[in-house]
């Protein structure tokens, strides 16, 4: 029998429980004993139950701690007699770790070689281009790098991937972003059930109310267009308390051209989001790596417009999956805005090509292929 992996997850916000929720299913249907460590709040249960369906009952389950999570960790590694501890976003505890290593202070010698997980923003990996606050962080990187922490680093930028010091190699691989879910509503069906006019063209801003994912960019643009030539913003996910956010959603709402739904999103009512939509938003700001809405709109088949910094730019150009702007350019932004036609739905036909051939790479089945045969080493 395969060696038992100690999953690490105390995050629910976000993508979290949608990653792990791929994590768990692929790895129990392989056949690979897994042990998930979860919230143990009381508050997180009903969401952590609801997203994971019935994988749930498949692991076994123990408490996660926001707090020293490397010590919880190695604690549970000896409990469980796991091989090894995977943290689906190694990002939440690596900045901390990673100073610690370059001042020489390592985690608990039990994770030796056992430290595994998938590193969304290895900023401290770019070499001469990463920032100066970086380096620390890349010192320590290279120290548990050659003192043989890690067992497993996982990237979803494929050219990291490439450029990895040869005698290391092993120790990285490329991990797409996985997504498996359908699209089964029309875009009217959709726009009925969301309350979305069925005549305008729709952009979707979906995720965090968050200024580094561009939605004051958004706004400032459209609000820079004439009353009646404006496309329609639907607006999806928690909202943020940021009072210029606010006040601009409102202000566009009461003309008729947004639709807010602050809430948090579930499976459903996600797909249809992307059905009831003509372009989705990617007006990050100073983002580093992979966006989990960029490949949705791929395998939506729904155009999206980006800014061009990073990989979610050089994906969008390699790819041809939509228009470009100058990250932080509001003038630009507006010009493409003002070029789409007032009324939907938009002809998808010019980047139906790209789209499909990154929703195959970036799939679900690739993503399974990559955990499983790294896990069954």
């Amino acid at each position: 029998m395969a060696t038992r992996i100690l999953i690490y997850e105390p995050a629910v916000a976000g993508h979290h429980l949608a990653l792990l929720r791929c994590i768990l299913e692929d790895l129990t249907r392989a056949g690979i004993p897994v042990c998930a460590a979860l919230s143990p709040r009381p508050e997180d249960q009903e969401r952590i139950r609801a997203k994971l369906g019935s994988v749930y009952d498949l692991v076994q389950i123990c408490a996660a701690a926001t707090t020293r999570p490397l010590a919880r960790a190695a604690e549970l590694v000896a409990e469980t007699s796991s091989s090894q501890v995977f943290f689906p976003n190694l990002d939440e505890l690596a900045s901390a770790m990673l100073r610690r290593a370059a001042l020489g202070l390592m985690p608990p010698a039990l994770l030796r070689g056992k430290i595994s997980g998938i590193y969304v923003r290895p900023r401290c990996l770019l070499g001469f281009r990463a920032a100066p606050k970086e380096w620390i962080k890349a010192l320590g990187f290279n120290r548990m790098l050659k003192a043989g922490w890690f067992h497993r680093i996982f990237l979803q930028d494929e050219l990291l991937v490439a450029r990895a010091p040869h005698r290391f190699r092993e120790r990285f691989a490329h991990v797409p972003e996985p997504f498996s879910g359908s699209f089964p509503a029309s875009l009217n069906d959709a726009r009925l059930r969301l309350g979305v006019p069925s005549s305008r063209l729709v952009l979707l801003h979906y995720g965090v109310a968050a200024r580094r994912k561009g939605l004051h960019l958004t706004l400032r643009a459209l609000r820079q267009l004439p009353l009646g030539q404006r496309p329609f913003l639907l607006c999806a996910g928690a909202q943020s308390p940021d009072a210029e956010l606010n006040s601009s959603l409102r202000q566009l709402v009461s003309a008729g051209d947004a639709l807010v739904l602050d809430r948090f999103i579930m499976d459903d009512e996600e797909a249809d989001l992307f059905s009831a939509s003509d372009v989705i938003l990617l007006t990050y700001q100073g983002h580093f790596g992979i966006s989990a809405i960029q490949v949705r709109a791929a395998a939506a088949s729904r155009v999206i417009i980006a800014s061009d910094e990073e990989l979610v730019g050089r994906h969008a150009r390699e790819y041809k999956l939509g228009w470009l702007f100058p990250s932080g350019d509001v003038a630009a932004l507006r010009e493409i805005f003002a070029r789409l036609p007032l009324a939907g739905p938009l002809d998808q036909t010019p980047w139906q090509e790209g789209q499909r051939r990154y929703a195959e790479i970036f799939s679900r089945e690739n993503f399974r292929k990559t955990l499983v045969n790294t896990f069954n080493q």
